[in-house]
């Protein structure tokens, strides 16, 4: 009743209808995978209806679509992409355990805790992080502060760093789970906590409070008492919320370039006030950051009547990607820009500094149309679902720094192309691995690990 007095009276109907219709299509991408809330089907498809449906949804409440409206006449189409990406995705999934029924058990691998000195190791590597990205001048967004773009290519050692003292965040709130100790809930806090204070003036919020969502679920999936799952999603959602909307207030202060590092943490508090004050300028940032939906329906608007479908051009080098950069051919066509230059290319971004995301159902959708969008979101659902299969049957300490490490690719992977995709798949997840294992090996070659079965 509620949906259909929705319907009837937006000014949008087939927006509503598609929102709607794409979360029920979520809904049964769940009850395939069978409700995990922390399985790699899970958080794929997570930030995508967040993203998608959702975010389609807010803006019908808003008084205006905060969407620009040439992109905004598309969003049904891209709506419509969405839905059936995520039930070929359900379908890929059903079609594994289908393969394997009667193989799937309940295997529980034997849990490990880390040590509290072993998580504060791990967590001080972001001082190494921020002492990197300082020296290397990319500490600052380039929106609010200069930013050495000739030492980009050291991005990615800061970006595997920083995710390595993330993963002693993770450990230590799983930690946490296991014994109930105060003192365990007061270390998380601050681990929690240091991230957001060391790269709250960079203006990044990925570097700050990226992880935070990933830690709701993973705390939601792991933590037993109902009333603490509760309020740490809300919390979560409060604070992320929140931050999202500040940090956007703080990109627009101007005369931050040759500010010191105190009047930095005053303008931020000067935007937390703005975005306090000013709730409904806030609400509308929040809703037009999440609404990168917008993309998929422009691209699927003008392919082919515009732009041809580029099928497989480009992908003859995408071997590459296994050859370290430095030894890569200088000549090379490889792009891992390609996502942001078909931004521009569609009119989805107005300019080269701006962040507006291809989307991967729009980006395998101008290459191969509809029948690419539902086979490879087919295949996606699978592999997911194989990947799953496979790191649970590892021990308690290795699933959850690979799932940590693994699950940043895939938070993210709805906005990037294919291939991004492609990489994460083919050449991220074997790092990760090794990185897992190493871990754990540490732990347990220091002595840092005890059983989980020593606190219940």
């Amino acid at each position: 009743m509620a949906f259909h007095q929705f319907l009837v009276g937006t000014e949008f109907p087939d927006v509503a209808f598609f929102s709607i219709l794409g979360m029920v299509a979520t809904l049964v991408l769940f009850a395939v995978d069978d409700y995990r809330c922390f399985s790699p089907v899970a958080m794929f498809s997570l930030m995508a209806m967040v993203s998608y449906p959702i975010a389609a949804y807010l803006n019908l409440t808003l008084d205006c679509p905060i969407v620009r409206a040439d992109l905004w006449a598309q969003a049904p189409k891209a709506l419509a992409g969405y839905v059936a990406g995520v039930l070929a995705s359900a379908a890929g999934v059903k079609v594994w355990r289908f393969l394997h029924l009667g193989k799937e058990t309940g295997h529980s691998p034997k849990r490990w805790i880390t040590t509290r000195s072993f998580n504060f190791t791990l967590v001080s590597i972001v001082f190494v992080v921020l002492i990197l990205r300082l020296k290397l001048g990319v500490y600052f967004h380039s929106s609010i502060a200069s930013f050495n773009f000739e030492n980009a290519a050291y991005l990615n050692l800061c970006e595997h760093l920083i995710w390595l003292a993330y993963c002693g965040i993770f450990l230590q709130v799983y930690r946490y789970t296991v014994t109930h100790s105060r003192n365990d809930l007061g270390l998380s806090v601050i681990f929690m906590s240091l991230p957001v204070l060391l790269f709250l003036p960079s203006g990044s919020r990925m570097r700050a409070f990226g992880y935070l969502p990933i830690l709701g679920m993973f705390y939601l999936h792991y933590e037993r008492r109902f009333r603490l799952q509760v309020i740490a999603v809300i919390g979560v959602l409060l604070v992320s919320s929140f931050l999202v909307v500040a940090f956007d207030s703080y990109r627009g202060i101007k005369g931050l370039v040759d500010a010191r590092p105190e009047e930095r943490y005053l303008a931020f508090r000067s935007a937390i006030e703005q975005a306090r004050e000013d709730r409904h300028s806030s609400i509308k940032v929040l809703v037009w950051r999440l609404s990168d939906f917008a993309s998929t329906g422009a691209i699927v608007a003008l392919t082919p009547e515009r732009f041809q479908f580029r099928l497989f051009e480009g992908m003859s080098s995408w071997w590459q990607i296994f050859v370290p950069g430095v030894l890569r051919p200088k000549d090379s066509d490889f792009n891992f820009g390609e996502g942001a230059n078909a931004a521009l290319d569609y009119g989805i971004s107005t300019s080269e500094s701006s962040s507006s995301p291809v989307m991967l159902i729009g980006d395998i959708y101008r290459r191969f149309g509809w029948s690419g969008v539902l086979l490879c979101m087919f295949i996606a659902g699978y592999l997911l679902k194989s990947f799953e299969s496979r790191i649970l049957k590892e021990n308690g300490l290795f699933v959850v720094v690979f799932t940590v490490l693994f699950y940043r690719f895939l938070f993210l992977l709805y906005a990037g192309s294919l291939l991004s995709a492609f990489t994460a798949v083919a050449r991220d997840v074997f790092l990760i691995y090794f990185i897992s294992k190493g871990i754990c090996l540490l732990a347990k070659r220091t002595g840092s690990v005890e059983p989980a079965s020593l606190y219940r």
